[in-house]
């Protein structure tokens, strides 16, 4: 069995949150890695700065990663930036 050497990778998305607010979805692909084991760490920022809600449900399939922010206010931009470990 070949083994791969782990390294870390990164990415980031924005997203607006629409009216309504409440849970919003996030997709972030890490580009530099073929799989993601786990991840690392979320960095989340706003604008407006205000809470930015509970992270749950994290999948990961391939080099992409998903998750959900539950309890985000209306008409916030989050900065969503992923570290991961993976090859």
């Amino acid at each position: 069995m070949a083994s791969y050497p782990r390294r870390i990778g990164k990415n980031s998305t924005i997203v607006t949150v629409p009216l309504g607010g409440g849970d919003q979805p996030i997709v972030v692909t890490i580009g530099t890695l073929s799989i993601v084991e786990h991840t690392l760490q979320y960095n989340i920022t706003t604008n407006p700065q205000v809470d930015h809600g509970t992270l749950g449900g994290e999948k990961i399939t391939g080099n992409i990663v998903g998750a959900t922010l539950y309890g985000v206010p209306t008409g916030t931009t989050l900065n969503i930036e992923v570290i991961a470990v993976g090859y």
